[in-house]
Formats: C-alpha cells, structure tokens, sequence
C-alpha cells in the first residue's frame, strides 16, 4: 500500500509542475523557479529506483532558473524539450535505459554550457529606453543630463537602429551595438548631482501624478495642459510594476515638475472656457471609448450646451462652473475600450472597475499563489480519488485471492 502511495505522490507532483507555467505570468521569477525546484526534489526523493540521476536532477534546476522569455525562440524551444525529457525520466528512472539517461543529461549540460539570450529583444529595448530619453528631454525642455554626455548618444543609437531595421536577426551584431549603447546610457551625466533612493524619487513622483490630477483643463491653455497630462500619464504607467531603472523614475518625475511649472492661465470669460472645453471633447472619436461612458460625456455636453443657449433672465446668472466641472469629470471618465478588455481579462469578476482609480502596485506573486493554490487543491481532490481507488483495487484483489 506505501507503494501505491509513493506512486501517486509522484503523479501528483509531475502534476504540480505541469502548473507552475501558470504561476509564470508573476514578475517575481525567483518564486517560480523555486516552486519548481521543491517539486523536482520531491520527484527525487520519492524516486526508489536504482538508476543515477543525480547529475540529472542538478542540471534540471539550473534549467528551470532559465527564463526563457530572454532566449532565442529556437534555443528556447531546445531547451524546454529537454527539460520535458529530464522530468519524465526523474518521474519513473526505471522506464529508462541508464544509457538514455545519460543522453537526457549530456544534451542537457550542453545547453546550459551554451545559453543562447535573445540579444536583438534586449537591444530593441535598450533603444526603446535611450528613445525615451531623448524625448522626454526635448518635450519638456529638461536641463537635466550634461550636452557632452547626451550628444555620446547619438552615433550607438543610430547604429543600433540600423541592426534594428536590417530585419536579419543577427545576434553577434546585436550584441555589439547593444554593448556600445549600454555603455554610452550608462555615462549619462546629471548636471546636478541626485542622492535620492528610488524609492524617495517615486513618492515624490506620486505626490506629483495627485497635483496633476487635480489639474482642470479649463483653467489653463490647452497646449500647456496637455503637457501636464501626457506626464502624468508617463507617470502612471511607469508606477505599475517599478521595475525600471532609477534614472527612468527621475527623468519621469522631472518631466511632471517641468509640466506643472510651464501651466499657463487661461484667463479667459467661464462662458468662453466652456465653449472652449466644448469644442475639444466633440472632437473626441466616440469609437475609443466604451459606450457607457462616452453616453455619459454627451449628456454632459447636451447641458452644457442648453446653457450657452438658454437667455440670461434679469436678476439671475448662468452657473457656468457647474458645467465646466461636470464636462471636465465625464471627459477624464472616458474609458477607453482597450482598458475594458484588459479589465475583462485581470479582473472578470470586476467589470465596471471606475476608471478614475489609481491603478495598485500588486505584487505579482501574490496572483500566483492563487493559482498555485488552486491547482493545489485540485491536486489534492485527485490525491484522495486516486488514494480511494486504489484502496478499492487492492481490496478487489485480496478478495479474488481469498475466493
């Protein structure tokens, strides 16, 4: 019967790790890597046969410490193949030749003495970052980085742009170019030194998405507001994950200070600020937005507009900022369609998510110990079944015998 039960402990754990790739969605891939290598050791433990798999099982952990969203897609695609093999020869040694063993474990010391990183994704993103850079620089007139040092940009981003663009997937090639870039991003100088820790640089960052926030853009210029509003959304975006380098958070919080300190009044007439306002939410295209949301604009623009038409009464005013604040709220309450499908996608159970909340910073291990633990449970359900069965079969068995 202990036999029986070290077999389905061993079907239940190859079960586990054909989940945790689930779990791999988490950008903490420490925590995968280490729910795979506990169930690669309990295959081990478990494991009465004979057979030397030790090197095997060695090598497997490196493996699975392999993220291979950072491969080659061809090296990749070897790798995981090799992995499958070595799981199925550690889950039952003795449904294989020693010799095949062997094999399973040379093949598999080959790949990890050679790893083959996607060497063009990361340059693709290095010049994504050294872009960004330079844009945010030149949109909000930042004096932030020494001339000298931001000039060492130009010819390694002009080169790696042309490995980009030759469409060859060469990665010798991008490794050269990417090494150049790196190196030139890196000697960035700031005109004025900065001590902060990222961590004190991002509160003050937030502390700035909240004043932009409160911005209304009938107070001020559109160009001027727009500035503000584009920062804040750099911003916002940057604060999902917080997994980018420092230098990345204090051109963003520079690039919101700078916005918020260029604001120009607009000092115009409530009435002239209302028909302004107007006219840029009708030019606002109704496709990019979910429809209840944009129904709810245009019923704010329907009474702003029966209010520049109604005739002034004697003795009465027309509460134009009741109006101007009703329009400015439904226009930042647009939501757009895209949001609505990844809200459909992260969060089923919550499909009116107001749009107007921050997004939260979840760790995402947290999500993966959900899916960890339900496949766990159900891990477990087949644990008892297959414990019952079995119970049944071997009481089957010393029945007939007895007969």
């Amino acid at each position: 019967m202990s036999k029986i039960i070290k077999n389905i402990i061993v079907l239940l754990s190859i079960f586990a790790m054909s989940v945790t790739p689930l779990s791999a969605m988490a950008k903490d891939s420490n925590y995968v890597v280490n729910i795979k290598s506990n169930f690669t050791q309990k295959l081990f433990e478990n494991n009465t046969s004979n057979k030397e798999i030790k090197g095997l099982l060695a090598l497997l952990e490196l493996a699975q410490k392999e993220d291979m969203s950072l491969l080659t897609p061809d090296f990749a695609i070897k790798l995981q193949k090799a992995i499958d093999t070595a799981v199925s020869i550690l889950a039952n040694p003795d449904g294989f030749e020693q010799l095949e063993i062997d094999k399973a474990e040379g093949e598999l010391a080959k790949l990890l003495g050679n790893i083959q990183y996607d060497q063009v994704r990361e340059l693709r993103e290095l010049v994504a970052r050294a872009d960004m850079i330079i844009y945010q620089i030149r949109k909000y007139d930042l004096n932030i980085y020494t001339e000298s040092s931001l000039r060492g940009l130009n010819e390694p981003l002009a080169g790696a742009k042309v490995v980009l663009n030759s469409m060859s997937n060469d990665q010798a090639a991008a490794k050269r170019v990417y090494t150049k870039l790196n190196t030139a991003v890196s000697k960035l100088r700031l005109i004025q030194a900065d001590s902060r820790s990222a961590d004190t640089i991002i509160n003050e960052m937030t502390i700035l998405i909240d004043q932009a926030k409160n911005v209304k853009a009938y107070d001020y210029t559109s160009e001027s507001y727009k500035l503000v509003r584009d920062a804040k959304n750099e911003a916002l975006d940057l604060l999902d994950y917080q997994v980018y380098p420092i230098d990345t958070f204090r051109l963003a919080s520079a690039s919101l200070q700078a916005s918020l300190d260029k604001l120009v009044a607009n000092e115009k007439s409530d009435a002239e600020k209302l028909e302004n306002l107007l006219t840029q939410v009708k030019e606002l295209d109704a496709t990019l937005y979910t429809k209840a949301s944009f129904e709810e604009l245009e019923v704010a623009i329907k009474l702003s507009e029966e209010l520049l038409e109604k005739e002034v009464v004697e003795g009465e005013e027309k509460d134009y900022m009741t109006s101007l604040n009703l329009l400015q709220d439904k226009r930042d309450g647009l939501k757009k369609l895209s949001e609505e499908k990844d809200d459909d996608l992260f969060n089923p159970q919550d499909p009116n998510k107001d749009p107007d909340k921050d997004p939260e910073i979840v760790n995402p291990a947290v999500e993966s110990n959900n899916t960890l633990f339900i496949a766990l449970l159900v891990g477990g359900i087949v644990l008892l079944v297959g414990v019952g069965y079995f119970t049944y079969l071997h009481r089957l068995k010393n029945k007939q015998d007895l007969e």
